[in-house]
């Protein structure tokens, strides 16, 4: 749980009364905010859960990936209405590969349970994809479709996230 991860939290800064609002990879719905990014740290994991809940995360943000490379995919909330104690978040996946085909994951829960702290506090779900760009794999622009739900709110944050792939080393 942060307050904040750097680059993601302009849309939350309105508070929760704010209308809808959609700019990608990350909106909020009635209140709720999701977002999305996909970095190059490979220690995104420990940076994540090293600093107190009130202390932003700079993770690195790329939108390209070289072939041989390894990113991560994360998806984060804040705001969900906690009932009954606790919250229920639901998320789904669809990847849009250069040609048109696509491979989706169906929605299932990716955070339950009591939460501590401020609900507004940016959050991350159980939702990673770690992705590989492999030699076999197109060139060009893929696009991952991941929609956020918070189930006892009954809104859904659909959230686009464009990256591409090219040939090269790999991480510098």
């Amino acid at each position: 749980m942060k307050a904040g991860v750097a680059g993601l939290v302009p849309c939350l800064a309105a508070g929760p009364g704010m209308a809808e609002e959609q700019r990608g990879n990350r909106g909020q719905v009635d209140g709720f905010y999701a977002a999305t990014l996909m970095t190059s740290d490979a220690d995104w994991r420990e940076k994540w859960t090293s600093v107190a809940p009130e202390v932003s995360v700079d993770l690195t943000e790329v939108t390209v990936l070289k072939v041989g490379e390894r990113v991560s995919i994360l998806a984060f909330f804040a705001n969900p209405e906690v009932k009954d104690g606790a919250i229920d978040i639901h998320c789904d996946l669809k990847v849009v590969r250069p040609d048109g085909s696509e491979v989706t994951q169906p929605e299932g829960q990716c955070a339950a349970g009591p939460i501590e702290g401020d609900a507004t506090d940016i959050r991350l779900t159980g939702m990673v994809i770690e992705v590989v760009g492999g030699p076999d794999d197109a060139r060009g622009t893929w696009r991952a479709e991941i929609g956020v739900t918070d189930a006892n709110r009954g809104v859904r944050v659909p959230l686009v996230l464009q990256f591409g792939l090219v040939d090269g080393e790999g991480a510098p």
